[in-house]
This record gives C-alpha cells, sequence and structure tokens, in this order.
C-alpha cells in the first residue's frame, strides 16, 4: 500500500509541473515550456499530426538511434530536446518498471493525446495541448492557407 501511494504521489508531481502552452497569433506559433518559449512562423511548419504515447516513444528512440545516441542515460538526456514543450510523459523514464506505462498506453485519451510538430528546419517537437484535435486542424488549416 505504501509503494502504491508514494507511487502516486511521485506521478502527480511529475504530471503537476509546469504545463506547455501553445498559441497561434497572427502568422506565428508559440510554444512555451517549462524553461523555454520558441516562436515559429507558420512557413517554418512542415507538418503536424496526431500521435499516440507509445509511437511518440518509438519516434525517439529510432531518431536518437539513428543519430548515434546509445544508452539509457544518454537516451534520456537527448529526448528532452522533444520533450521540452509537453507537460506528459511519454514514457521513457520508468518508476514502475513498465506496468505503469503499460496503463497509460492503453487508457482511452492516451491515444491521441500528444501532436507531433515537424519544422522546416529539422526540429521536431510533441506537444501536449489538452485539445489535441483542435490544435491540428488550428494548424493544419492555417499553413495550408485556408481560414
Amino acid at each position: 500500500l505504501g509503494t502504491a501511494v508514494l507511487g502516486t504521489v511521485v506521478a502527480f508531481l511529475r504530471d503537476a509541473s509546469d504545463r506547455g502552452t501553445y498559441q497561434l497569433i497572427g502568422d506565428r506559433l508559440v510554444l512555451e515550456g517549462r524553461k523555454e518559449r520558441a516562436e515559429y512562423t507558420l512557413d517554418e511548419v512542415l507538418d503536424v499530426s496526431l500521435i499516440d504515447r507509445a509511437a511518440a516513444r518509438e519516434f525517439i528512440v529510432t531518431a536518437l538511434r539513428k543519430k548515434g545516441v546509445g544508452g539509457k542515460l544518454a537516451l534520456r538526456k537527448e529526448a528532452r530536446a522533444y520533450l521540452k514543450f509537453t507537460s506528459v510523459d511519454v514514457g521513457l523514464t520508468s518508476f514502475t518498471l513498465g506496468i505503469g506505462r503499460s496503463m497509460i498506453d492503453r487508457m482511452p485519451d492516451a491515444r491521441h493525446d500528444l501532436v507531433l510538430l515537424r519544422l522546416r528546419n529539422g526540429d521536431t517537437y510533441f506537444l501536449s495541448p489538452e485539445y489535441a484535435q483542435d490544435l491540428v486542424s488550428s494548424l493544419t488549416k492555417r499553413v495550408h492557407g485556408q481560414k
């Protein structure tokens, strides 16, 4: 029981940390995370799509392995670049030996709760808006010139 309570408290504290915010202001996309802020014009956006946490994890691990990053600690450190504007755990770290990750991956709300944002300069970010589909729709319409 104590382990379960401790695990719940740790998970709550990690998820209750600073939230990312995303704003479309005119022709600019403003991203704010825990410690960073970035602005991009809509011309810089290559594409945007919904993605689930398991696919996000696989995407990050595959991309980093292609860059030659190996080892769990190095992967976690380098993965921060992809996750600096998100406030949800994609499961790259595990305090529950994978049990919590499996449970999160099966939750109905976790199916498409992340947004994959790729920029023309090669940067890739995962975003975690409250209404992921709305952000994808709005960005897609604006990027492709629809109002």
